[in-house]
């Protein structure tokens, strides 16, 4: 099976600032760096600006693609280094709320329990390191860990820095999320859905960034894809 590309389409007429839009120009504007295309000190800030219009525009120049500015499915590709048909464009989410871990980037790498790995108890999102994580849910941080650097697979339990969340009036009672770069908030803290709480990454017990997602249902591990769809 062809693994999709789930990205958003930008310079098409639509502007907005959600979380969603913020963290994905952000993995645009860096990839446009690796092509040597936006200048290396300008900042990464999530804003679609004229600077980052003109990278886009001298990047299809150089692949011979339609120069409108237009950051769509053979612009992604080419700069994604696969075909177009790899490329799945999703529609923007209209609040920054989204009930997705994710906010909609990324896709999935693996999924709850497969047959080669059984004792895998959530979802992996394969998002690169930096790309906000928030709560899918309102609720309460019950557990954080901080300390986890790259390469050292014990610390967190195998999970890195994280975070724990409990939550109420759902059917389901608790999420994790794990192998952040970065944590923001603190235990005892109460957080709402769509709230940034930390940033993918790759510490504890990983091969590579994405953020590892677990929901737990009357104290047992279900599969998160039952509960919410975290890309689309």
């Amino acid at each position: 099976m062809t693994r999709k590309h789930i990205v958003l389409k930008f310079n098409d007429g639509i502007t907005d600032t959600t979380s969603q839009v913020v963290s994905e120009v952000k993995i645009l504007q860096q990839v446009l760096k690796d092509w040597g295309v936006l200048d290396p000190n300008e900042s990464i800030d999530g804003k679609f600006g004229n600077k980052t219009l003109e990278a886009v525009k001298l990047f299809q120049d150089k692949k011979s693609l339609q120069k409108d500015g237009i950051v769509g499915q053979n612009t992604w590709a080419a700069l994604l280094k696969v075909s177009p048909s790899e490329i799945e464009i999703i529609p923007r989410s209209t609040s920054s709320g989204s009930g997705k871990p994710t906010n909609g980037v990324g896709s999935i790498s693996s999924t709850f329990r497969p047959s080669n790995r059984p004792n895998h108890r959530g979802i992996d999102i394969a998002v690169p390191s930096g790309t906000p994580i928030f709560a899918v849910a309102n609720g309460t941080v019950v557990g954080i860990e901080t300390r986890c650097k790259v390469g050292d697979t014990n610390c967190g339990g195998g999970h890195g820095n994280f975070v724990y969340i409990k939550h109420s009036g759902q059917d389901f009672q608790e999420t994790r999320s794990a192998h952040l770069t970065s944590v923001s908030v603190s235990p005892g803290q109460t957080v709402t859905k769509g709230q940034q709480i930390g940033t993918a990454g790759n510490t504890g017990n990983s091969t590579g960034p994405h953020l590892h997602f677990e929901i737990l249902a009357n104290g047992t591990h279900v599969n998160p894809l039952n509960h919410i769809n975290p890309i689309v």
